[in-house]
């Protein structure tokens, strides 16, 4: 079995940091977290990595700082910028430091991880796949495009019906719980966000209500379970 491709994250949110964390494992990456230049650079000298993902404001060593001077130490490493801050200035700083793609926050990780592929595609070959399509009862999901499909018929999803479905899909017949639905997909479990997802589970509800084979049932003071009746992933 090929050995894992091997991601060094470095990011100062700890909650972004975690949920990334949780997405890379399950693309099927192994993942190394820091949260300051600094101590990602003390990390990317004790060890090869595949890939880089940088935050761009980062304390101690700011992300275009940290990757001037990895590419300085690394010819051919790869790395992505992460950023919240949509500015052309920071784009061209990014590419002149030599980085292979720029992402700007907030982002769908779906986007992100297929972006992570090419870069990997381009430089080492064999990376894992991410799932085009998913099967689930009469309907079709792909991640990438966010689309659910049944029949001929194409209903264009959000991204976070999408990220939603694709926890329940991976997790089909298991107990979910809401905090778990929270953090990975709004990234915090507060009221608000517990209302806004309540909206979504609706829809979601009503995207399957044709279909007998599936059923989101709501566990109550626990969270839920998306049933399958048959096997359809």
């Amino acid at each position: 079995m090929p050995s894992k491709e091997k991601i060094l994250l470095v990011e100062d949110d700890k909650v972004m940091a975690y949920l990334l964390e949780e997405n890379l494992k399950s693309a099927g990456y192994e993942v190394r977290i820091c949260h300051d230049g600094e101590t990602a650079l003390v990390y990317f000298r004790q060890r090869p990595y595949d890939l880089c993902l940088l935050d761009v404001m980062l304390p101690k060593m700011d992300g275009f700082s940290l990757a001037s001077t990895i590419r300085r130490e690394n010819k051919r490493v790869p790395f992505i910028f992460l950023t919240a801050r949509n500015i052309l200035q920071d784009k061209l700083n990014g590419f002149k430091t030599g980085a292979d793609d720029y992402i700007v926050k907030p982002f769908d990780i779906h986007e992100l991880l297929y972006r992570i592929q090419a870069v990997l595609r381009r430089t080492n070959g064999e990376v894992p796949e991410i799932p085009q399509e998913k099967k689930l009862g009469e309907y079709r999901f792909l991640p990438l495009t966010r689309e659910l499909i049944k029949g001929g018929q194409t209903q264009k999803l959000s991204a976070k019906e999408a990220a939603l479905i694709n926890l329940f899909i991976d997790n089909q017949n298991q107990l979910i719980s809401r905090q778990m639905l929270l953090q990975k997909v709004w990234g915090e479990d507060n009221f608000f966000n517990s209302k806004s997802m309540d909206v979504y589970l609706t829809r979601i509800r009503k995207l399957f209500a044709n279909d007998p084979e599936l059923t989101l049932m709501n566990i109550h003071g626990t969270g839920y379970r998306f049933v399958v009746r048959q096997e359809s992933v």
